[in-house]
């Protein structure tokens, strides 16, 4: 007699050829359901093609925009000499005040909010700044924090400008009087350091780049732009001399 027990599947039991097809129908649905939720997933991020992620723009491009704009522009794609209403219709970051003679923008710059002022005479552009606060508190490492934050502004535009200009001058002041008065570490060395001012020239704007202290407001850092006129003489030329002083900053 023959034994037939090692014909028989490990398992147990023969499959049928009907339990076959079965069993291949579910791995096809299965399969097809994973695709269609694969598919699913994807088009809910949707990624266009060739997107790029972009990057904070250099401090040089960003501070003063109008040397790399448009020909004929000559500051945030504006002539000097443009109207006050065309400046309000073109430009595009948020109006927050309209002074009269001056418009007053929202201004971020690397996550540090400010403001961008248009200056008009006559409702002629003839002048803007952009400005920044650093107010700090009771507390020391706010005011450290407000002294550092500042100082790097400063140095960061002052880097970027002279790449653009003409340096003209450069002062640095310390008020040592009122120093002899506080008591606060920190607040005597932004006494000693109250005020830093640089000075650029171009074809046809002055520039002045200020980082000041005040004991109660903090730090401020301005730079300034002035429409450049042939029959009119500047503080800048007339306070400070034309030529860059020795002031090692």
């Amino acid at each position: 007699m023959n034994d037939n027990r090692n014909c028989e599947p490990q398992c147990g039991f023969i499959q049928q050829p009907q339990e076959k097809e079965h069993l291949m129908l579910n791995r096809i649905i299965a399969f097809t359901n994973l695709i269609f939720l694969l598919t699913a997933l994807q088009s809910c991020n949707p990624q266009k093609e060739n997107e790029q992620v972009k990057s904070p723009p250099p401090s040089s491009e960003v501070i003063h925009p109008e040397d790399s704009t448009a020909k004929g522009t000559d500051f945030r794609n504006f002539a000097w000499g443009a109207t006050k209403e065309s400046v309000q219709r073109l430009e595009t970051i948020p109006l927050t005040k309209d002074e009269g003679d001056a418009l007053v923008y929202k201004y971020t710059f690397y996550n540090k909010e400010g403001s961008l002022r248009y200056i008009f005479r006559k409702d002629e552009l003839n002048a803007a700044a952009y400005t920044f606060r650093f107010v700090g508190s009771v507390f020391e490492d706010d005011k450290k924090e407000a002294f550092n934050g500042s100082l790097e502004l400063f140095d960061s535009f002052r880097q970027s400008l002279s790449k653009k200009y003409s340096l003209q001058n450069q002062q640095r002041k310390a008020d040592r009087e009122t120093a002899k008065e506080l008591t606060s570490p920190i607040d005597k060395k932004s006494a000693l350091d109250y005020m830093r001012y640089v000075s650029f020239a171009g074809n046809n704007c002055s520039v002045s780049l200020t980082r000041s202290w005040g004991d109660e407001v903090g730090w401020t850092v301005e730079v300034f732009y002035e429409q450049m006129k042939s029959d009119r003489v500047y503080h800048v030329d007339k306070k400070y001399g034309n030529k860059p002083s020795e002031t090692d900053f």
